[in-house]
């Protein structure tokens, strides 16, 4: 299994990160927090096959440019993914928009040389294990979820959670129930992680705008966001899902717009006008962003309750 080292100071972006390439590119992926532990792992396994990094972290700006100098002068030509832009480097390293995970699955697998038939080859057990961490972002259970138990002739047998009479939903109180009895993992069955893996991702990203993000970074996620909220009420009508992304997409899009004025209203427009998803979505994000831009210079309008107002109805609006 080829080994992946990535450095990202954000828990929940880390765990965005590190299951993905697990599931569906087979990576070892071990993570640190610091340039100078990166450095460290490195120095004892300098064989490692991937670099992840983002461009910035919160320790230090241009960690990227950093990392790779610090490489160079070990003379180690360790491929480099980074999340985000860094004019320095380019040409040098594999860039990767920031939260795009289909995007940094297809990099990583092609730098690898992992092939989807690869990953179909693959031959795993019939329950495939999950630290419990993992279920800290869910919810509720996507698929049946298993505990180990060993039984009196100390073999092992797995039973779900319900059959245990255990709860299925994860709850702080029960997480930590089960690590004081020693529990680190559960287990789901191997054909169903991709259902699991999509779910977590889907939750996951409905949680990230708690997180502290780039510019960038938030204009992917709004994306994301609003993407997943269009396509589930087209699909499925407004569900409990569609309903809590939309929240949580309203919350970080209003993030967003009240934050361009500190980037700069022309450099705003300009990084919005390149998104992917095309004219509605930028309709949406332009319309916040120039309402709150005069409501910031209106003192009569320069009040929350009034842009969340006008952040609402564009969201809808554009569907």
């Amino acid at each position: 299994m080829a080994q992946c080292l990535l450095l990202e100071d954000r828990a929940r972006i880390c765990l965005l990160y590190k299951l993905n390439l697990r599931v569906y590119v087979g990576l070892d992926v071990i993570h640190r927090t610091t340039i100078q532990d990166s450095l460290d792992l490195i120095d004892s396994f300098p064989n490692i096959d991937l670099i992840i990094v983002p461009a910035h972290l919160k320790e230090k700006k241009q960690s990227a440019k950093f990392l790779y100098e610090a490489l160079n002068k070990k003379q180690l030509k360790i491929p480099m993914m980074v999340m985000g832009t860094e004019a320095e480097l380019e040409s040098k390293v594999t860039f990767v928009e920031p939260i795009e995970v289909k995007h940094l699955l297809m990099k990583a697998a092609s730098i690898l040389g992992v092939s989807a038939s690869d990953m179909a080859k693959k031959i795993y057990s019939e329950h495939y294990e999950l630290e419990l961490f993992y279920f800290k972002v869910l919810k509720k259970a996507p698929c049946d979820i298993f505990i180990k138990v060993v039984q009196q002739d100390t073999s092992l047998a797995f039973f779900t959670l319900k059959e245990k009479g255990l709860p299925t939903s994860f709850e702080d109180n029960f997480l930590k129930t089960l690590i004081s009895k020693g529990v680190t993992s559960l287990f789901i069955r191997s054909k169903d992680r991709l259902v699991f893996v999509k779910a977590f991702t889907d939750e996951l990203l409905s949680q990230l705008h708690k997180e502290v993000l780039s510019f960038e970074e938030r204009l992917k996620l709004n994306e994301a966001a609003w993407g997943f909220t269009r396509d589930e009420i087209l699909s499925k009508g407004l569900t409990e899902e569609a309903v809590e992304v939309a929240k949580a997409g309203m919350e970080s899009i209003y993030k967003l717009a009240d934050e361009s004025t500190h980037k700069g209203l022309l450099d705003a427009l300009q990084s919005i006008t390149k998104e992917p998803q095309g004219y509605r979505y930028q309709l949406l994000q332009l319309t916040n962003i120039l309402a709150f831009f005069a409501m910031n210079h209106l003192e009569w309008l320069n009040h929350k309750e009034h842009k969340e107002k006008v952040n609402f109805l564009p969201f809808l609006a554009t569907f």
